[in-house]
């Protein structure tokens, strides 16, 4: 958005988001250049609950009574989170996802872009995976969040993190140690990468037909198969707002991701070098608690995280940060 704003022509541009934003306030962290934007006074910025029908279809329209040419859909629960229920996941990112394109369909937006999460297990020594591999969903977000447009491999607010992890580290004075191991991949793409790719796929989509598109780069998107008796009943929540579990769309799908092959083994050593901090990771017996309880493990190390982040920010006086305790 700030990219559009800053660097574009368009004449409109609408932000609808579940935060409350109202001149300098926020219930969410905004950097300074997303602020700059939003004064920007071809930019709207809506408070909405896109779950309820009659408010996503009041998106759409437009000021000047024409329709929108874009549309980008980030919408979706549990990125960071992986215990988020399955009903949650189910009403608010898969059949969410679903009413938005179908909007976007009938008020003939010219690209429609579905940018989603790759929630995948990939083997650390497996080749680079395509658009059209078959590949192992990672839990319940790999169901859910199947259905993607434009995909990076990671997301956003992992390496932001960790490398915030690093400066806490640094502050504790004691190693930084991850989880699992240093062949883990954590591929990832830059926002100044992401943007202008992102806006190249708006120019090819809409510069052709669908099935021209679909020849080019469509993917077949298959059903994830629900199984185990947990999930058995969500079969009966499924319901017209999915694609019917018998169908098989179609869709031009593009996976994007820089080139550094990034893993935690690289992060690590980059870490330790920029805070001059010990790094490694944690021992086969914490591993092993870990898989068995991952939230809890998380919890415990949150509550240390949180208590240092806050003599920090205490400390040093800087209140407007994007993470602290």
């Amino acid at each position: 958005m700030t990219l559009l704003a800053m660097g574009s022509r368009s004449k409109h541009i609408r932000l609808a988001d579940k935060y409350l934003v109202l001149n300098d306030t926020s219930t969410t962290y905004i950097d300074p250049d997303t602020w700059t934007a939003l004064k920007d006074p071809r930019v709207e910025y809506r408070q909405v609950n896109l779950n309820i029908a009659s408010n996503l279809s009041k998106v759409y329209y437009h000021p000047r009574g024409v329709s929108y040419d874009i549309v980008f859909d980030f919408t979706g629960e549990g990125i960071g989170q992986p215990d988020v229920p399955e009903e949650l996941l189910l009403e608010r990112t898969a059949k969410l996802a679903k009413s938005i394109a179908s909007v976007s369909l009938r008020r003939g937006v010219k690209a429609h872009i579905r940018d989603t999460v790759a929630f995948n297990t990939v083997d650390s020594n497996a080749p680079p995976a395509t658009e059209s591999d078959a590949i192992k969903s990672k839990g319940a977000r790999g169901c859910w969040w199947s259905a993607e447009v434009v995909g990076p491999f990671v997301f956003y607010g992992s390496i932001p993190s960790r490398y915030a992890l690093g400066k806490v580290y640094h502050y504790l004075g004691e190693p930084m140690k991850l989880l699992w191991g240093p062949d883990l991949r954590i591929n990832t793409i830059h926002v100044d990468d992401w943007c202008p790719a992102a806006w190249k796929l708006v120019q090819w989509i809409s510069s052709r037909p669908r099935s021209e598109a679909n020849q080019l780069a469509g993917e077949d998107l298959p059903p994830v198969r629900i199984k185990d008796i947990t999930q058995d009943s969500l079969r009966e929540k499924v319901g017209p707002e999915c694609c019917p579990r018998s169908d098989t769309p179609r869709a031009p799908v593009f996976n994007l991701v820089d080139d550094t092959d990034l893993n935690q083994g690289k992060l690590l050593r980059m870490i330790g070098e920029s805070f001059k901090i010990e790094t490694g990771f944690v021992n086969a017996f914490i591993n092993a608690y870990a898989r068995v309880d991952l939230s809890g493990a998380a919890d415990d190390i949150t509550e240390k995280h949180a208590r240092a982040i806050a003599e920090i920010v205490q400390k040093t006086g800087i209140d407007n940060v994007a993470l602290k305790g």
